[in-house]
């Protein structure tokens, strides 16, 4: 789909949340299609903020509008914008304010808020900031987990320290991307890894993700069950009531040809290893919505399934997940270094 289309179907879709809905003060389009970036596997999704001054308790994150195209949809009360300079240094606000297009603000909230975001946005001090939160973040998930350097941790691992893990990474990325301006995405964060460590002359800094994660050299034999092992796991999530399935947006049916082009796509650019942060995430909420919602046999097929694939990917005993903390806790520290040796030559205070 074209991106005009696109765009368009987002505003249609912001408008008629308009109408149902009067405390919305306005809505905002982030992500690729934003950002005007290709779109990977022919797929894209409508990343809609929703800001509302009376946010519901449950809503449907995830919306298929065809099935190479979906919105996530998530509110924010405006008290989260309250704030605006500070947001400048927000390690993720920051950036997908600075990069949205503006849907729907009969009040001119967004516009206000936009333009205060990219006042002096690419300050050195503000870009440290933002690297330096972005680290905060890394470590904060780590400490979930950093028990089990000593600990043995509970196999198979639970979803949420899967996650924990996972976004210790993500974060990690955030901060190297946030030193050359650019905005992490989930489906291509190695790849833009990899990209901006080449541009800060960082060679290391890929190696310690993979290894952070457990990923050994490509193969794309095994890859590929491990693709396939996802798209059982998914498919049995999506045979759960919606109400089970709600909290785990990540296991969404509107989401399997997102991931699965996208895996497609990034396999065929040479290395499949690329694609897998994603896939995980999204193996990590099937598991954690069979596990609490399945009856006991597919429950107990799933958990099969699931430590399949983590026994993988470097995350299948105790040991190997010592070595993962390990890892990324050593990612965590070559990325401050970076981050400090960043800020020192461009003359800011520590």
């Amino acid at each position: 789909m074209e991106r005009d289309l696109l765009v368009q179907n987002a505003r249609r879709f912001a408008e008629q949340q308009a109408s149902q809905r009067t405390t919305l003060v306005a809505a905002y389009l982030t992500g690729s299609v934003a950002r005007s970036e290709p779109q990977l596997g022919g797929t894209s999704d409508l990343d809609i903020v929703l800001v509302d001054s009376a946010p519901p308790d449950n809503y449907e994150p995830c919306v298929a509008l065809s099935e190479l195209v979906h919105i996530d949809l998530s509110y924010l009360h405006p008290r989260e914008f309250a704030d605006k300079r500070a947001l400048r240094q927000h390690p993720h606000l920051a950036q997908t304010v600075f990069d949205a297009m503006r849907l729907y603000d009969p009040q001119h909230f967004f516009d206000l808020l936009q333009a205060v975001v990219r006042g002096q946005f690419d300050t050195s001090e503000n870009v440290h900031a933002r690297a330096r939160n972005a680290c905060a973040r890394a470590r904060q998930e780590l400490a979930r987990i950093s028990a089990y350097r000593a600990l043995p941790a509970p196999i198979p691992l639970d979803p949420d320290d899967l996650r924990a893990l996972l976004s210790t990474v993500e974060w990690s990325i955030t901060a190297v991307l946030s030193l050359v301006y650019q905005s992490n995405a989930q489906r291509h964060q190695l790849r833009l890894l990899a990209t901006a460590a080449a541009r800060l002359a960082q060679p290391s800094l890929m190696p310690l993700a993979l290894q952070a994660l457990g990923y050994g050299p490509p193969d794309p034999a095994a890859l590929q069950v491990l693709c396939d092992t996802w798209i059982t796991m998914h498919k049995a999530a999506a045979e759960l009531p919606p109400d089970a399935l709600a909290p785990h947006m990540d296991a969404s049916p509107a989401r399997r040809a997102y991931y699965l082009r996208a895996f497609d796509a990034l396999g065929a650019s040479g290395d499949g290893r690329l694609a897998l942060p994603f896939i995980e995430r999204a193996l990590a909420a099937s598991a954690a919505a069979l596990l609490q919602s399945a009856e006991p046999a597919k429950a107990a097929s799933a958990l099969e399934h699931y430590a399949g694939f983590l026994n993988q990917t470097g995350k299948g005993s105790a040991e190997q997940m010592s070595d993962r903390i390990d890892a990324a806790s050593r990612l965590i520290d070559a990325v401050e270094a970076v981050v400090h040796n960043w800020a020192r030559t461009e003359g800011v205070a520590a």
